[in-house]
This record gives structure tokens, C-alpha cells and sequence, in this order.
């Protein structure tokens, strides 16, 4: 199994985020066009991933225990790398935004398959949560959030080309980090760890992203556990033990979260049970 035990979305506040991000608070930027801050390498601070919570994550405490461990450790914010809900209705989307608001730590959502809702074109979810991609800039350092919640499309051409020139434009800041639901390059292993089907579309976004010098690590969800691996020489976390039923076939199942500490000597992710 391709996995390391510990490796040393919200557009507007009002959708899906809550709470204070801090000292390094984070500057947002719409889709189609990108910030700029000047890059603060004395700075340390710490986020955390999770994703695959589905409305069981809420029901079962799993979510609110990652909420409660990552304020203790110190995170800034938390970004959920989607599947948020069961089936992506206004009334399940806006229970998680209801859960997120009243968490006291400012949410970041990306979009997963199951919040694209029957008609899988993510309209409650731009209504309830927000964007389905944009990006943002904390503390120097610049987040990308994909959407490629559909597993037969990937990234539309639009998103594609606002994603590159996002890309281009963070490329002087001090690190780039991506997040995506579902796993791009995933490779399959004895084990069973399951590659995803990587669409074309998928392949020339990472051929934008990995030629950037301050790419730090890619983050994913979909599978529901943990795995890590290695794209092109940048590191991919797989963080999806967020509530949702485990699937240790795929992936490393057990409750969890990373918790990512962003320092001037570097990244370290740590994989925290939960």
C-alpha cells in the first residue's frame, strides 16, 4: 500500500465558512481572476484536510471531532475536500453549512461527487455553499480548489483555462496547494489501492501544476481512508475519513484528518485519528 503514516470553499464567508482564520487570515478570490500577497516566509502556521463526511460524519460525531482536534492543535482553517452530503439536496447542504457556520473554524468546501445533486450540474451547491472553484491566498501562500466532482467530465474547459492562468499568476507567491475531490494519477497497487480514472482534461492541469517551482503537495478525497503517493515529485494525500462509511479496500480506513504545518524549513502532514 502506497501510504505514509505521518508525512515530516468557501468563496465568501457566508457560504459554508465560519469562524476567525487568525493572524494569516485568508484573502479570497472570485473565479476568474486571481490576489496577490506578497509572501511572508517567516511564517509558520497550520490548516487541516478532511473530507468524505457525507451527513453521517455529522450524525456520528466524526466531524465535530476533527473540528474540535484541529482548533486544539492550532489550525487556522479547515478545508473539506467534498462529499459533504448524501445526495447534494438544498436541505442536506444547507445542514452542513448550518454545522460548519456554528464550528468555529472557517471552512473551505470543495465539491464531490455526491453534492452535484440528480441532475449532476452542482446548482444547490452554488446556491447554498458556493463556487464550485476559485482559490485563495493565506499568510503568502496560495490554495487552489478544483472541482472535478464528475467522474466522466473531470474539468470543464473553462475551469481548465482559469485554472492555468491561477496558476501562472500565484506562481511568485510562496507555495501552491491543490485541492481536489477526486484522486488525479491515483496509481493501483497489489493492495487494492484504486486508481481513478484521470481524464484528459485532469492530465494537462497537472502538467500546468506540476511545472510550477512552489507547488507544495496535492490533496484529494473520494476514497474513504487514507493513502499518499507521489505526482510527478510532489506529494498527494488521499484524506477521507471524514464519517462516511470506510472503504479499507481502497485506501487505509480509519477516522482521520491531516493536519498540514507550514513553516520557513518546509511542509509536514500528519495523519491524526480521530
Amino acid at each position: 500500500m502506497l501510504v505514509a503514516a505521518v508525512m515530516a470553499a468557501c468563496l465568501w464567508p457566508a457560504a459554508g465558512c465560519s469562524g476567525d482564520a487568525g493572524a494569516g487570515t485568508a484573502q479570497a478570490t472570485r473565479a476568474g481572476s486571481s490576489g496577490t500577497v506578497v509572501p511572508a516566509a517567516d511564517v509558520s502556521y497550520r490548516f487541516a484536510v478532511c473530507g468524505d463526511n457525507r451527513l453521517r460524519g455529522i450524525e456520528n460525531g466524526v466531524l465535530e471531532r476533527i473540528v474540535e482536534s484541529a482548533r486544539n492543535r492550532g489550525a487556522g482553517f479547515i478545508v473539506d475536500n467534498g462529499d459533504l452530503t448524501n445526495n447534494g439536496t438544498v436541505a442536506e447542504l444547507e445542514l452542513y453549512r448550518s454545522f460548519t457556520e456554528s464550528s468555529g473554524i472557517r471552512f473551505y468546501s470543495v465539491i464531490g461527487n455526491h453534492d452535484l445533486g440528480p441532475v449532476l450540474a452542482g446548482e444547490a451547491y452554488r446556491e447554498v455553499i458556493g463556487p464550485l472553484y476559485y482559490s485563495f491566498d493565506y499568510a503568502g501562500d496560495h490554495f487552489i480548489v478544483v472541482d472535478n466532482a464528475d467522474l466522466f467530465k473531470g474539468i470543464d474547459t473553462e475551469q481548465l483555462q482559469w485554472l492555468i492562468r491561477d496558476l501562472q499568476d500565484s506562481a511568485g507567491m510562496g507555495r501552491q496547494f491543490v485541492f481536489a475531490h477526486v484522486p488525479m494519477n491515483s496509481p493501483a497497487d497489489d493492495d487494492g489501492f484504486a486508481a481513478e480514472r484521470t481524464t484528459s482534461s485532469e492530465e494537462r492541469f497537472l502538467q500546468a501544476a506540476t511545472a510550477q517551482a512552489n507547488l507544495a503537495a496535492f490533496f484529494f478525497g473520494h476514497l474513504h481512508g487514507y493513502a499518499a503517493y507521489d505526482i510527478d515529485g510532489t506529494a498527494a494525500y488521499v484524506s477521507g475519513g471524514g464519517g462516511a462509511p470506510l472503504n479499507p479496500a481502497k485506501a487505509v480506513g480509519f477516522y482521520h484528518y491531516l493536519l498540514v504545518t507550514v513553516s520557513p524549513e518546509g511542509v509536514q502532514v500528519e495523519v491524526v485519528r480521530v
